[in-house]
C-alpha cells in the first residue's frame, strides 16, 4: 500500500508542478528551487506508466526555461537514456524527453546531447506515429534555431538523414497523412533545412545526405505558400553550396549533384505557384546560381528551366505594375 500511495503523492505533485509551470514566469522560480531539477529527472528515470509521462511533462515545460538550461541537461539526458532503453515502450514519455534534450541543445553538453537525439531517432521513426515524427521534426527544428549546433547537427548520419527517413516513412503510409499534420510535417522540415542552409560550410554536406528531395517532395504535396517560400530559401542557399570559395569551379561539381537531385524541378514547381516579390526573387537567385556550372545548361533546359524564368518574367512585370 505504501507503493501506491508514494504514487499516487508523486502522481499529484507532479500534475501540479505541469500546472503551475504553465504561468509565465513560473518556471524560473521552480528551478531556483535546489535540488528541485535532479529530483525531477530521478522521478522520470525512475517511474513508469502515467506518472513517467507527467514528470516528462513538466521536464519539458521547465526546459524551455531560457538561461536554465545547465540545470536541466543532465536530467534530460538521464531521462532519455532511461526511456529510450532496451524494453521501454513509453512512446510518448520517449518523444517528451527528445524534445527537452533540444530545447536544452544550448548547453556545452551540446554534442552530447545531439548524439543521445541521434541514437534515440530511429525508433520513433519506424513507429511510424504521427506525433512521434512531428516531435522528432520539431526537436530538430528547435537544434537548428542555434547557429553553434548547426554543424554538428548536419553532421554525417545527421538531422538530414533523420529528416528523410521520416519523408520516406510518410510515402508508405496506407493512410495519408490528414492534412493538419502534413502541414505541420512539412513547415518543421522546411524550417528545419532552411535554417541548417544557413550553415556556409555544410551546404555540401546537406546536398550530399538528401535535402533537396525532401524540399522537392514537401514543394509536390502543395503546402501552404508560407511553406513554400521556406522551401525556395533553402533551396536557394544549397544552390550556392560553396560561398566561401572565391573559385566558382569549386562548387560546379556539388551544383551538378543539385540539379540530378531535383533542384530545378523544384525552383519550376515554385516559379509557377509564388507570388511574392520576395519568394520570386529566391527562384530566381537559385536558377542563376546554377546556371553558373557549364554543365548544367542543357539539363536545366531539358526540365524546363527557360520556361520558369519566363514565368518569372511576367510575374516580375505584374509586380511592378501593381506597385
Amino acid at each position: 500500500m505504501a507503493g501506491i500511495h508514494s504514487s499516487s503523492i508523486l502522481g499529484q505533485c507532479g500534475a501540479s508542478l505541469c500546472n503551475l509551470a504553465c504561468a509565465d514566469g513560473v518556471s524560473k522560480l521552480i528551478l531556483e528551487k535546489p535540488g528541485l531539477a535532479s529530483e525531477v529527472s530521478r522521478v522520470v528515470a525512475s517511474s513508469s506508466g502515467q506518472l513517467q509521462l507527467c514528470w516528462a511533462y513538466l521536464l519539458l515545460n521547465l526546459s524551455s526555461e531560457r538561461q536554465y538550461e545547465d540545470y536541466l541537461v543532465s536530467g534530460a539526458l538521464q531521462s532519455t537514456s532511461a526511456l529510450t532503453s532496451v524494453g521501454q515502450d513509453n512512446f510518448m514519455a520517449a518523444r517528451i524527453a527528445v524534445a527537452s534534450l533540444a530545447n536544452v541543445a544550448c548547453t556545452d553538453e551540446r554534442e552530447t546531447i545531439i548524439d543521445k537525439i541521434k541514437a534515440t531517432c530511429p525508433p520513433l521513426v519506424k513507429s511510424e506515429n504521427l506525433d512521434a515524427w512531428l516531435i522528432l521534426t520539431v526537436a530538430i527544428h528547435n537544434l537548428s534555431l542555434t547557429e553553434a549546433v548547426l554543424p554538428i547537427l548536419i553532421d554525417n548520419g545527421g538531422a538530414v538523414v533523420i529528416l528523410k527517413e521520416i519523408v520516406q516513412w510518410s510515402k508508405k503510409r496506407v493512410d495519408p497523412v490528414p492534412p493538419r499534420h502534413n502541414e505541420l510535417l512539412c513547415y518543421t522540415i522546411s524550417k528545419a533545412l532552411s535554417n541548417m542552409s544557413c550553415s556556409l560550410d555544410n551546404r555540401k554536406l546537406m546536398i550530399k545526405d538528401g535535402a533537396i528531395p525532401i524540399l522537392k517532395h514537401i514543394v509536390e504535396t502543395e503546402p501552404s505558400l508560407h511553406v513554400q517560400e521556406i522551401c525556395a530559401v533553402a533551396i536557394m542557399n544549397l544552390t550556392n553550396p560553396s560561398p566561401n570559395n572565391p573559385s566558382p569551379e569549386a562548387s560546379f561539381p556539388h551544383q551538378q549533384q543539385a540539379v540530378t537531385a531535383g533542384a530545378v524541378d523544384t525552383l519550376v514547381l515554385l516559379a509557377d505557384t509564388l507570388e511574392s516579390a520576395d519568394g520570386l526573387s529566391k527562384v530566381a537567385v537559385g536558377l542563376f546560381e546554377l546556371t553558373a556550372c557549364p554543365n548544367n545548361l542543357q539539363r536545366m533546359v531539358q526540365k524546363n528551366a527557360h520556361v520558369a524564368l519566363m514565368t518569372l518574367v511576367k510575374k516580375a512585370g505584374e509586380l511592378g505594375n501593381s506597385d
